[in-house]
């Protein structure tokens, strides 16, 4: 289908920009989606009414049940049947609008002298109505599959107990008033699930009776149940998966035996075998249960095994026009209306990709489409378009005639869901059938989807949302009706003029004079998000479509989530500390990704936790018990954590403290990060300050003539004169000089011997150092006086800060003379 280009009058507010996206096909959005309560099971789905309805059946509260949906997913019946009933339902088969046909069995409770018959099949309408009720068969039969003819007459098929007390296939016929006029049990064969029924004057009936250990079988009634003919297949370990009948009478089996594989069978109108073919080699996991035949009398067949695919396109006499061997399996297959062209689709699971292969009936592949997902249902609509479904994701697609993609969705929006099964009716929807009693219909009409937007970092951003038409009505003579709908946004909990900007206004949905858009128009109304400077979480707003002309809303209200702007904390500064005086402190803040400040507007504390990383300080240096953690307050852009500084005897070089912040606590709704795994922050603890004093060992004699300790410089805490270690890494260096008060001379009364190299060893054990010297002898008896002044002091570079004492800058001692 050609794409359509149509603009859109707008009625209303202009703040929103309304635009157009052409489109190329159907876009079946979701019409329900419901559970139906926990208590039901549903098992069998008959979804081909022309109205949209649908019949479920299954289990609720132990007991066979049956639940009427009407065309919007409400429950128009519900009926729970007692076990003599129903013990369970097997199938359903719609017969129009508002009637369907029950099959099943029941139950027969100890005692019960009424009919022995379990086989069990009603005729009910959609108000509740039983129209017709009858029981067939002896004890242990079932009802597995059934047609309404025009007449009024009813077929079954099943299986039943021969008169061996065997499994045996059956097919019976009843009358209009509910009389048994044949019931026919199969010599070969355990079960009759496939039944056609011939003839236009007189009435034909062909059944096949498989079970794939006892045998299988095939036969042709009359319309009393007399047989023309009876032809039991030669291989017992056949089992027969599916049966085609031709107007002409001729029979085509599809099956897998031991011996032969999987082989398609023709059989003509007087019950011999015109041939078997083999499609599928013979093993263990053969399949051959796909089988179409074209109004001209091509047949499309496909199985696998385990490793490999394998269909062919045969002739009516069985010559191969194409044939095929490729890894996976045949899922499904399916041929248009016309009966001009058929389609195959594969699916190779260890590669999880499949593979839509569109033949025509001379065997000329005209396209072949690669897919990611197993199309288990295929449907040729009257336009040549199919449409696929797949139960395991819950995925649907259309292809049009050319094989181009006209849509691709998940029944459940933007997210794969499992489901047991998918109906493709001939109105063209779809139905899935989940886990427990949950169904999901797609079909045609005004729909709008939830949105997802980022808010922008900087500016506006667009949300824009999707509204979408699937078809228009039509008026009596075949004109299709135009379509208008309004439209506005309503905050939920983001503001407006803070998050976004309101619009307002109508979409008017005119189709072109060809037809071209008789499928789909898809709009857009595109709504102005803003940013800020705050961090909020996820905002939500509403866009509300109402006062729908001439359609219907499916979903008439779209949430759109405005996802928050990703955050990161970054280190805003570390305050230096000084031992047992002030704590080293650490300031972090939240901002955008630009480095724009962010308030904290969610609410919640944002708490940040982080570690003890590899610094210089050790655990005398500060409190390492006290967990990193800081807090961003609601309406605050930063917090703080401090490290506690301890006070020791060491005298050190600058000390680095590293806290490696690496998990952020905040709203799930908010995106917060370091930028990286972990946001290292480092903080320095600067020593207190240090001085170095001086004093005298004590006075010495004139006949001391070896060399002694003159002065002790010591190392002193500034704050209280308390005695330090040297633990910079360095040697402290000590400068002095002579005081000029002394009376004795340097080099005739005395010597020092390590004035020149006077140090405090970086040693991590020295506190102090002495100055060295020999008293000299002279002839003089003069009591002298050595006096020493410290000039100078030098630490490593890094250490902490360090001078002279000035109340110890200066000593001395006297030169006795004895």
């Amino acid at each position: 289908m050609k794409s359509i280009d149509k603009y859109i009058l707008i009625a209303g507010l202009f703040a929103g920009v309304l635009s157009t996206t052409p489109a190329a096909a159907q876009y079946m959005p979701v019409v329900y989606d419901k559970n139906y309560g926990r208590a039901h099971q549903f098992e069998v789905m008959e979804t081909d009414f022309t109205n949209g309805e649908a019949v479920a059946a299954g289990v609720s509260d132990s007991r066979a049940s049956l639940t009427w949906l009407d065309r919007s997913g409400g429950s128009r019946l519900f009926k729970r049947f007692p076990g003599d009933e129903f013990e369970r339902i097997l199938a359903l088969e719609s017969v129009g609008d508002g009637q369907v046909l029950v099959m099943g069995y029941r139950h027969i409770p100890a005692g019960d002298k009424r009919s022995r018959a379990t086989g069990h099949a009603m005729l009910m309408g959609s108000n509740g109505v039983v129209e017709r009720d009858f029981y067939i068969g002896e004890p242990g039969t079932k009802i597995m599959a059934g047609q309404v003819l025009p007449d009024g007459h009813i077929i079954l098929s099943g299986s039943t107990l021969n008169k061996e007390g065997r499994e045996a296939g059956f097919v019976c016929k009843v009358s209009p008033r509910n009389k048994v006029v044949y019931f026919y049990t199969a010599v070969t064969g355990a079960v009759c699930r496939h039944f056609d029924v011939l003839g236009n004057r007189s009435e034909l009936l062909h059944a096949a009776f498989t079970d794939g250990k006892g045998g299988s079988s095939v036969v042709r009634l009359d319309e009393n149940g007399k047989p023309y003919f009876l032809t039991t297949l030669p291989d017992e370990s056949y089992r027969i998966e599916r049966m085609v009948s031709t107007a002409d009478g001729d029979i085509y089996l599809v099956g897998q035996g031991e011996k032969a594989g999987g082989t398609v069978v023709k059989i003509r109108p007087e019950g011999d075998e015109v041939f078997n073919k083999p499609i599928v080699p013979a093993s263990a996991d053969t399949r051959l249960d796909q089988l179409g035949v074209l109004p001209t009398g091509e047949l499309l067949v496909g199985g696998h095994d385990s490793k490999n695919s394998y269909f062919a396109l045969l002739r009516s006499d069985g010559t191969v026009l194409i044939s095929s061997a490729d890894r996976g399996e045949v899922s499904a297959i399916a041929q248009n209306i016309a009966g001009d062209h058929c389609v195959v689709s594969l699916y190779d699971r260890s590669a999880s990709r499949g593979k839509i292969i569109k033949l025509s009936k001379e065997g000329r592949k005209l396209y072949e489409k690669n897919t990611a997902a197993n199309y288990t249902n295929l449907r040729i609509n009257g336009n040549d378009d199919l449409l696929m479904g797949n139960s395991a994701t819950g995925r649907l697609s259309m292809l049009s005639a050319t094989g181009e993609t006209l849509f691709d969705r998940f029944a459940v929006e933007n997210e794969p869901t499992t489901f047991s099964e998918v109906c493709l009716p001939m109105s063209g929807e779809a139905f899935f059938v989940g886990e427990g009693s949950r169904v999901t219909k797609l079909a045609h009409g005004i729909h709008v989807s939830d949105i997802i937007v980022n808010k922008p970092i900087d500016g506006y951003a667009t949300a824009t949302f999707t509204v979408t038409l699937s078809g228009f009505g039509f008026t009596d003579e075949g004109t299709p009706r135009p379509v208008t709908v309004n439209y506005k946004t309503t905050p939920v909990s983001a503001k407006e003029g803070l998050n976004f900007t309101p619009v307002t206004g109508t979409l008017s949905f005119i189709p072109s004079t060809d037809g071209r858009d008789r499928y789909l128009n898809r709009y857009t109304v595109e709504v102005p998000v803003m940013a800020n400077d705050l961090l909020e979480g996820d905002r939500t707003f509403d866009l509300q479509l109402s006062d729908v002309t001439d359609s219907y809303l499916i979903r008439g209200k779209s949430l759109a989530t405005i996802v928050d702007q990703p955050s990161v904390v970054r280190m805003i500064s570390s305050t230096a500390g000084t031992e047992g005086e002030s704590d080293v402190v650490y300031e972090l803040g939240i901002f955008k990704t630009n480095g724009v400040r962010l308030t904290n507007a969610t609410k919640a504390d944002i708490v940040i936790d982080g570690i003890y990383g590899k610094g210089t300080a050790d655990k005398m240096d500060f409190d390492m018990g006290r967990q990193p953690r800081l807090t961003i307050t609601p309406g605050s852009h930063s917090g703080r954590f401090s490290v506690q500084t301890f006070e020791d005897t060491r005298y050190e070089n600058i000390k680095t403290v590293v806290v490696d912040f690496n998990k952020i606590h905040a709203m799930s709704d908010t995106e917060v990060s370091f930028g990286s795994n972990v946001l290292s922050c480092e903080g320095l603890i600067y020593d207190q300050p240090a001085l170095v004093a001086i004093e005298s060992l004590g006075d010495y004699n004139k006949m001391n003539n070896v060399v002694s300790g003159f002065f002790k410089i010591s190392l002193l805490r500034a704050k209280d004169g308390a005695v330090q270690t040297n633990c910079s890494g360095g040697d402290i260096f000590l400068q002095t000089q002579l005081d000029d008060k002394a009376t004795a001379v340097q080099g005739t009364d005395f010597v020092f011997s390590n004035a020149h190299d006077l140090r405090i060893w970086g040693d991590d054990r020295s506190s102090a150092v002495n100055l060295n010297g020999m008293v000299l002898y002279t002839p003089d008896s003069i009591v002298k006086t050595v006096g020493v002044k410290l000039s100078g002091v030098r630490a490593a570079e890094g250490a902490g800060k360090i001078g002279i004492a000035p109340d110890k800058q200066s000593a001395s001692f006297n030169i006795l003379n004895r």
